[in-house]
């Protein structure tokens, strides 16, 4: 009863011994293909996760790289709305120069700059009442105060502030005054 198909097949003679081996032939070289082909599908599979994985990456490369872009951006226009505030803080607050014939001179950075004023801005440059500052290349003359807040927000926008007189210092000659007539 175990017989199979084929030996039934070949008993009846509806089949021949060649026939059988060529059926058997064909199966074993069907069967030797389709594990040729596995390997070729599983790496088919292969690449194409590859694939996905490659375009996955180079998805979130591109995410990060318009985050530091965003990030960027969004700095340089805090960037400028800071020195549009300052810009705005010293010329609201600028104290206007008087042509003069005195001759303030200041350091900015290694250089010795001058200024001409008029002899009271001079007198109050000299006392600590003016603050001198640059925006842009630009000399302005600025309150005291609003010297300090440009120092804390931006350092380089301060130059020069010559500190108060105190009233603690002891000058021994005080009250000596020095003669008008007293050539040098």
């Amino acid at each position: 009863m175990s017989n199979s198909l084929r030996d039934q097949l070949l008993k009846q003679g509806l089949v021949s011994k060649d026939q059988v081996q060529k059926a058997e032939a064909d199966k074993r070289k069907h069967r030797k293909q389709a594990k040729k082909k596995q390997p070729q599908a599983a790496q088919q599979m292969t690449e194409a996760e590859r694939t996905r994985k490659l375009a996955a990456k180079r998805q979130a490369e591109k995410i990060a790289r318009d985050r530091q872009l965003n990030l960027k951006r969004e700095q340089e226009r805090q960037a400028q709305a800071r020195k549009a505030q300052l810009k705005e803080l010293i010329e609201s607050n600028q104290v206007a120069r008087e042509p003069g014939e005195v001759s303030y001179n200041f350091t900015h950075g290694k250089r010795i700059k001058r200024l001409y004023l008029s002899a009271n801005q001079h007198k109050q440059l000299v006392a600590g009442k003016l603050a001198i500052t640059c925006f842009k290349g630009t000399y302005y003359l600025v309150a005291p105060e609003v010297a300090e807040r440009l120092r804390k927000a931006d350092e380089s926008l301060f130059l020069h502030r010559n500190p108060p007189p105190s009233e603690a210092d002891d000058d021994p000659y005080a009250d000596y005054p020095v003669p008008d007539d007293l050539m040098w």
